[in-house]
């Protein structure tokens, strides 16, 4: 066989497989949820009961600093939070599976708490102290205020409050329900070790996940860790970009690289399947919204949008927030011209 031929098999062998990937894959539908200029950080939320959660200032509300948490249902559409003491602002960090909304609370000249707003509509302040983050069924991991003394303390999905211990430069960045957690650790004394991406068990041991290979500016980060343990995560490799990655304790770190890779991109969520959701910059394509899983690989979400959509042109992505367990995407965007959240939820 000539090496001709050989090079053309191949060829279409990639693109048959590249078909069946893509026939594979999921077909998005938008819905756009006309919430405004959503507070980026942490920015929307949404649950496996496809409720989405953020912060963005009230329509109308002449105050532009001041945001409040929203939850949107498709039954109910948008709600806002009721103001909880006055003249406060309130920054949804977290929504679990009972549609319970966690939030950072803050009034001018007040200390920093911790609210609670249930899916009934009620509400209740907690200790003070701010949001680190949270689990699906209900336990919520802070940064305790000066009335607890420094420190971080879990409240409990049944109301206990439990102080916790973190091992010396831990930094928390998620938590499932059993208890792990994942972010990264700062290692002070060790030469030319910046940030290193984590697991922590429940039982309070540190598991250090390491680099990616090749790393001469060694940093990463873990950023969410499902039930079963698998870690998103993000740092520098080889090439020193800036680089997404899947953990496992099976598999180690395992670096992503969405076509035409230009040397940034981050992680996000991992949901229950173990498929990752991030952006990216490409140089091919200009970038975007990705999904990664172990079977299919990278798939941009652009792509995946279906193209019998009426929202299709009429709606730009510009970052991702969070994956749930049904493959659903929460965005934020603009629908013409104007910010909003983007909820992509795939055909059945």
């Amino acid at each position: 066989m000539s090496k001709i031929t050989a090079s053309l098999l191949a060829f279409a062998l990639c693109l048959l497989l590249s078909a069946a990937a893509a026939a594979a894959a999921p077909r998005y539908r938008i819905t756009v949820i006309e919430s405004g200029n959503v507070t980026p950080d942490p920015g929307p939320r949404v649950n496996d009961a496809g409720m989405v959660s953020g912060s963005a200032r009230v329509p109308g509300d002449p105050n532009i600093i001041k945001s409040r948490a929203f939850r949107w249902t498709v039954g109910q559409g948008l709600v806002f939070a009721p103001l909880v003491d006055g003249n406060s602002t309130t920054a949804a960090a977290c929504l679990d599976r009972s549609g319970r909304i966690v939030a950072d609370w803050r009034k001018p000249e007040w200390p920093a708490r911790v609210l609670t707003w249930e899916a009934d509509g009620s509400t209740a302040l907690l200790d003070q102290g701010t949001v680190i983050a949270c689990n699906d069924r209900g336990d919520v991991l802070g940064a305790s205020g000066p009335r607890l003394g420094p420190g971080r303390v879990m409240w409990r999905a049944d109301g206990r409050r439990v102080r916790i211990d973190p091992p010396p430069g831990a930094a928390f960045q998620a938590l499932n329900d059993r208890g792990q957690a994942t972010g990264y650790i700062y290692d002070a004394f060790a030469t030319g070790v910046r940030d290193e991406a984590a697991v922590w068990t429940a039982s309070g041991e540190t598991i250090r996940i390491g680099f990616l290979p090749g790393s001469i500016e060694p940093e990463s980060y873990g950023v969410d860790i499902n039930d079963a343990g698998e870690v998103a995560g993000h740092g520098y490799d080889a090439n020193r970009g800036f680089t997404p990655f899947y953990w496992s304790a099976s598999s180690g770190i395992l670096p992503i690289y969405p076509d035409g890779f230009c040397g940034y991109g981050k992680a996000v969520a991992i949901n229950a399947l173990g498929v990752i959701a991030g952006d990216a910059y490409s140089c091919i394509s200009g970038g975007g919204a990705w999904l990664w899983s172990r079977a299919d690989g990278v798939l941009w979400v652009k792509n995946l949008i279906a193209r019998d959509d009426p929202l299709r042109k009429r709606v730009s992505l510009q970052r991702t927030f969070d994956l749930n367990a049904t493959g659903q995407l929460v965005m934020w965007g603009q629908f013409e011209g104007r910010y909003a959240t983007i909820l992509l939820t795939p055909d059945e």
